[in-house]
């Protein structure tokens, strides 16, 4: 390296700066050296120049030559230590390395700066932006902001409180606005009663979403059998009593069930509450402990009494009371079950209803671990008559894969006796989601058997969405028969994928095909076999071609499974991205390439042979 560029790589302290300053250069010599260097790059931008008196010192110095010194003589410093053009040399260097130091250090301050005047910008941008915003936009954005936020366990107005400590502007567009208060729900035990206060004078006459905290408390009995048997006591904190008076503005009212060891609230819930009448309540949902749950479909058998002409939505999980309000104007009931017999009470309750106009249906049933045929529960359902439901035209079925994958319990034939007691002759669009369960099996998950089940029961479906999360080793089978009037399926799965070859030989619907669009989303790990999909495809072109639909056919959709959670266990879940979208001429050239994506298959080999290459070398 040579000694210009060692100059240049050289960092200064602040120290040493000050040391050249102060060693024989002025401040103001310094100075007007920067003025000149700002000055000089300023006139030509694409040239550097230094000052002029060092420009001057440095031609002088660089004309010396070795001829040139024998005729004049070399001329040693006043001390005779050393030569005095050496010493000029030394004094230039000494000048410029101070003026670079500086420069730098200027610049590395400027850079901050300049870091500060950009957030400034971005700072006073928005703060331009939001005293531009009109109030009725400003207001849509805080609408969004407290009602389009995810659910926490805080209480959704505490939002709208903190918006409002922002500004005073803030602070009047919020408290003037009575949709920002309408959602009332406290921290269980501690309810904070100022709050709720507040909402139901700032909601002035809107209607309430109201999320109810119901405390069961054990019996006192010291007999453990007669504890067991003795109803609970369910009781109510403070909120209730402010909520009370403004029944006819409730809206949505969700009961969500605590067990309170030593918290004992207040008597006379359901009392205070029979025959009530609610005009504007359209949505009921409650939640219960699945070991408290016939008490509390016991103490939930009151809303029955309760009068809801508006009512359309029901949510249960874990508790199905007997009898439930009137159906005759609920459009969407959803509810979760965590034994066969909260299903068969479920059946019982439903087929005992008058009148049932219910249009979308979802059962989640991922909480039963599979029984035998010999199971108590498994023999309730058997007893229960088949429920019809002619006015569903959505049904959302959830379940645990592997349970249904389960032999030894008889997982698939459990969810088969489910699915026999409901028929649902006008549903068309299905949404079936199997999800990991909390007792892994090692067993393909047969979804060609589950889709045929449910075609059996649902018979007019025509879309069909499918969503399988589990272990993603373990094989997933495709359902090689489509239902008759089925024409788009979409299926997203993160495992292996196979087909029962067997089964695909089976002539079970021998009709033409109505199927247009099949979108499937793949895992793109590569060291799983998925190329299975790739013959799923093509036996399903083979028998389109032979039973008539293959020209009706219009694109399969690839959705590449892209984990984005980093290793690959029983818990990864995977994001979809489009990867491809076939038309039906190109869909036979695809299955020749026998993987779904051959671009990451290749790329996979290239490093498995780059790795063995690289561990025979060593």
């Amino acid at each position: 390296m040579s000694h210009s560029n060692k100059l240049r790589k050289t960092q200064i302290s602040p120290e040493m700066l000050q040391m050249h300053i102060q060693d024989g250069t002025s401040k103001q010599q310094i100075a007007e050296d920067i003025k000149d260097i700002v000055l000089n790059y300023l006139e030509d931008q694409d040239g550097f120049e230094l000052p002029t008196k060092l420009r001057e010192e440095e031609v002088h110095l660089d004309s010396i030559t070795y001829e040139g010194l024998l005729n004049r003589g070399i001329i040693r410093n006043e001390d005779g230590k050393g030569y005095a053009l050496v010493s000029r040399a030394r004094q230039i260097s000494s000048r410029i390395v101070t003026l670079d130091g500086i420069l730098d250090s200027i610049t590395s301050r400027m850079k901050n700066k300049v870091k500060t005047a950009r957030q400034r910008i971005d700072h006073v941008a928005s703060v331009c932006g939001l005293a531009s915003l009109p109030p009725e936009v400003l207001s849509l954005v805080f609408s969004f902001i407290i009602h389009g936020s995810p659910s926490t366990s805080k209480p959704r107005s505490l939002i709208s409180v903190r918006l409002s400590h922002v500004c005073r502007q803030f602070r009047y567009i919020v408290t003037t606005n009575p949709r920002f208060w309408t959602t009332i729900n406290t921290t269980p035990f501690t309810p904070e009663l100022g709050l709720v206060n507040a909402c139901l004078e700032r909601s002035k006459d809107c209607p309430l979403d109201i999320q109810l905290n119901l405390y069961a408390t054990p019996s006192q009995n010291h007999n453990i059998q007669q504890a067991l048997l003795s109803p609970r006591h369910v009781g109510y904190d403070k909120t209730f009593l402010a909520l009370r008076p403004h029944t006819h503005r409730w809206r949505s009212l969700h009961l969500n069930f605590i067990r309170a060891k030593k918290f004992k609230g207040i008597s006379g819930f359901w009392r205070y509450l029979k025959d009530t009448i609610f005009p504007m309540l359209d949505s009921i949902s409650a939640e219960g402990d699945e070991c408290e749950y016939a008490d509390f479909n016991a103490k939930l058998s009151e809303t029955s009494s309760w009068k809801c002409p508006n009512l359309t939505g029901i949510i249960l999980r874990s508790c199905v009371p007997n009898p439930l309000p009137n159906l005759a104007a609920v459009t969407t009931f959803d509810i979760e079950v965590s034994d066969l017999l909260n299903f068969a009470d479920m059946l019982k309750t439903l087929n005992e209803m008058p009148s049932i106009a219910i249009t979308n249906l979802r059962l989640d049933i991922s909480k039963i671990y599979p029984q035998c045929s010999t199971d108590v529960g498994h023999r309730h359902v058997l007893e229960q008559h088949s429920l019809t439901i002619g006015t569903v035209k959505s049904f959302e079925l959830g379940f645990a894969a592997d349970h249904i994958a389960d032999d030894v319990t008889h997982g698939f034939e459990c969810v088969q006796s489910i699915l026999a007691k409901l028929y649902l002759p006008n549903a068309e669009d299905i949404v079936l989601k199997g999800s990991d369960p909390t007792r892994p099996s090692k067993n393909s998950l047969p979804l060609d058997r589950l889709l045929l089940v449910i075609s059996k029961r649902c018979p007019k479906v025509i879309n069909c969405v499918i969503n399988i999360t589990r272990n993603p080793s373990i094989y997933t089978i495709l359902p090689y028969h489509l239902p008759p009037n089925l024409e788009t399926l979409r299926i997203a799965c993160n495992t292996c994928l196979i087909i029962d070859r067997k089964s695909a030989e089976e002539e079970i619907y021998s009709t033409p095909s109505k199927i247009r669009r099949i979108t499937l989303g793949v895992n793109s790990d590569p060291s799983l076999r998925t190329s299975g999909a790739v013959d799923w495809i093509d036996h399903l072109k083979e028998r389109m071609e032979k039973y008539g639909g293959w020209d009706v056919f219009e694109t399969l959709t690839l959705l590449k499974g892209v984990d984005k959670g980093g290793l690959r266990n029983i818990k990864t879940i995977l994001v979809f991205e489009l990867d491809k979208i076939i038309p039906r001429e190109e869909v036979e050239e695809w299955c020749e390439s026998t993987h779904v994506f051959p671009e990451i298959m290749e790329e996979y080999k290239r490093n498995q042979t780059y790795d063995d290459e690289y561990d025979s070398w060593g």
